[in-house]
Protein backbone atom coordinates (compact mmCIF):
# COMPACT_ATOMS: atom_id res chain seq x y z
CA UNK A 1 0.00 0.00 0.00
CA UNK A 2 2.74 2.63 1.13
CA UNK A 3 4.47 1.64 -2.51
CA UNK A 4 1.49 2.01 -4.21
CA UNK A 5 1.07 5.63 -2.25
CA UNK A 6 4.72 6.29 -2.70
CA UNK A 7 4.12 6.10 -6.96
CA UNK A 8 0.85 7.92 -7.04
CA UNK A 9 2.85 10.85 -5.17
CA UNK A 10 5.84 11.00 -7.44
CA UNK A 11 3.68 10.78 -10.90
CA UNK A 12 2.19 14.25 -9.14
CA UNK A 13 5.15 15.42 -8.50
CA UNK A 14 6.65 14.63 -12.31
CA UNK A 15 3.29 16.00 -13.71
CA UNK A 16 3.41 19.06 -11.83
CA UNK A 17 7.08 19.91 -12.30
CA UNK A 18 6.13 18.82 -16.06
CA UNK A 19 3.84 21.42 -16.25
CA UNK A 20 5.54 24.50 -14.78
CA UNK A 21 8.36 23.68 -17.27
CA UNK A 22 5.92 23.77 -19.74
CA UNK A 23 4.54 27.20 -18.38
CA UNK A 24 8.50 28.46 -17.56
CA UNK A 25 9.11 27.41 -21.55
CA UNK A 26 6.29 29.40 -23.14
CA UNK A 27 6.22 32.74 -20.69
CA UNK A 28 10.76 32.66 -22.29
CA UNK A 29 9.27 32.74 -25.63
CA UNK A 30 6.44 35.51 -25.13
CA UNK A 31 9.32 37.62 -23.10
CA UNK A 32 11.86 36.83 -25.85
CA UNK A 33 9.05 37.99 -28.68
CA UNK A 34 8.48 41.32 -26.60
CA UNK A 35 11.80 42.23 -26.87
CA UNK A 36 12.52 42.05 -30.25
CA UNK A 37 9.51 44.28 -30.59
CA UNK A 38 11.08 46.65 -28.67
CA UNK A 39 14.06 46.70 -30.32
CA UNK A 40 13.26 45.80 -34.21
CA UNK A 41 14.63 42.46 -33.65
CA UNK A 42 12.99 39.23 -34.52
CA UNK A 43 14.00 35.99 -33.16
CA UNK A 44 14.05 32.77 -35.28
CA UNK A 45 13.23 29.87 -32.49
CA UNK A 46 10.79 26.82 -33.16
CA UNK A 47 10.78 27.03 -36.46
CA UNK A 48 8.64 30.12 -36.35
CA UNK A 49 9.76 34.27 -36.77
CA UNK A 50 8.52 36.31 -33.57
CA UNK A 51 6.64 38.25 -33.75
CA UNK A 52 5.32 37.11 -37.27
CA UNK A 53 4.78 41.09 -38.69
CA UNK A 54 6.93 43.56 -36.98
CA UNK A 55 6.24 47.14 -37.32
CA UNK A 56 8.70 49.73 -38.70
CA UNK A 57 9.11 53.21 -39.35
CA UNK A 58 11.20 53.96 -43.38
CA UNK A 59 14.75 53.83 -42.89
CA UNK A 60 14.76 51.36 -40.18
CA UNK A 61 16.94 48.10 -39.96
CA UNK A 62 15.79 45.27 -38.59
CA UNK A 63 17.60 42.34 -37.45
CA UNK A 64 16.49 38.22 -37.47
CA UNK A 65 18.43 36.49 -34.82
CA UNK A 66 18.50 32.41 -35.11
CA UNK A 67 17.93 30.85 -31.69
CA UNK A 68 17.49 27.95 -33.43
CA UNK A 69 19.67 24.64 -33.38
CA UNK A 70 19.50 24.52 -37.47
CA UNK A 71 20.13 27.13 -39.89
CA UNK A 72 17.42 29.38 -41.77
CA UNK A 73 17.38 31.57 -44.37
CA UNK A 74 14.84 34.12 -45.35
CA UNK A 75 13.53 35.47 -48.63
CA UNK A 76 10.58 37.83 -49.82
CA UNK A 77 8.20 36.30 -51.82
CA UNK A 78 8.35 39.31 -54.63
CA UNK A 79 12.02 39.88 -54.47
CA UNK A 80 11.18 42.97 -53.17
CA UNK A 81 13.61 42.23 -49.92
CA UNK A 82 17.34 41.02 -50.49
CA UNK A 83 17.30 37.58 -48.83
CA UNK A 84 20.13 36.42 -46.32
CA UNK A 85 22.34 33.82 -46.78
CA UNK A 86 22.26 31.06 -44.51
CA UNK A 87 21.86 32.31 -40.80
CA UNK A 88 23.71 29.65 -38.15
CA UNK A 89 22.71 29.17 -34.63
CA UNK A 90 23.31 32.24 -32.54
CA UNK A 91 23.54 34.44 -36.07
CA UNK A 92 22.11 37.33 -37.11
CA UNK A 93 20.76 38.90 -40.72
CA UNK A 94 20.09 42.34 -40.71
CA UNK A 95 18.14 45.02 -43.47
CA UNK A 96 17.19 48.11 -43.21
CA UNK A 97 13.63 49.01 -44.95
CA UNK A 98 13.89 52.50 -46.88
CA UNK A 99 10.92 52.22 -48.33
CA UNK A 100 6.94 52.51 -46.96
CA UNK A 101 5.34 48.42 -47.98
CA UNK A 102 4.67 45.03 -46.65
CA UNK A 103 7.18 42.93 -47.26
CA UNK A 104 6.32 39.37 -46.67
CA UNK A 105 9.11 36.97 -46.57
CA UNK A 106 9.45 33.08 -45.35
CA UNK A 107 12.19 30.38 -44.91
CA UNK A 108 13.90 28.81 -47.86
CA UNK A 109 13.84 25.40 -46.27
CA UNK A 110 10.57 25.67 -43.75
CA UNK A 111 8.20 27.12 -45.67
CA UNK A 112 5.76 27.59 -43.48
CA UNK A 113 8.02 29.62 -41.29
CA UNK A 114 6.37 32.76 -42.40
CA UNK A 115 6.67 36.88 -41.39
CA UNK A 116 6.17 40.15 -42.50
CA UNK A 117 7.55 43.61 -41.60
CA UNK A 118 5.23 46.26 -42.47
CA UNK A 119 7.47 49.76 -43.35
CA UNK A 120 5.43 53.24 -42.17
CA UNK A 121 6.71 56.69 -43.32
Amino acid sequence: MKKKRFIIIGAIIIAVASMALIAYQEIEEERTALQAVATNKISIQGYTFMPEVIKVQVNTSVTWINNDAVEHTLNSYDGSMAGSHFIPKGQTYSHTFTTPGKYEYHSTFYPNMTGMVEVNE
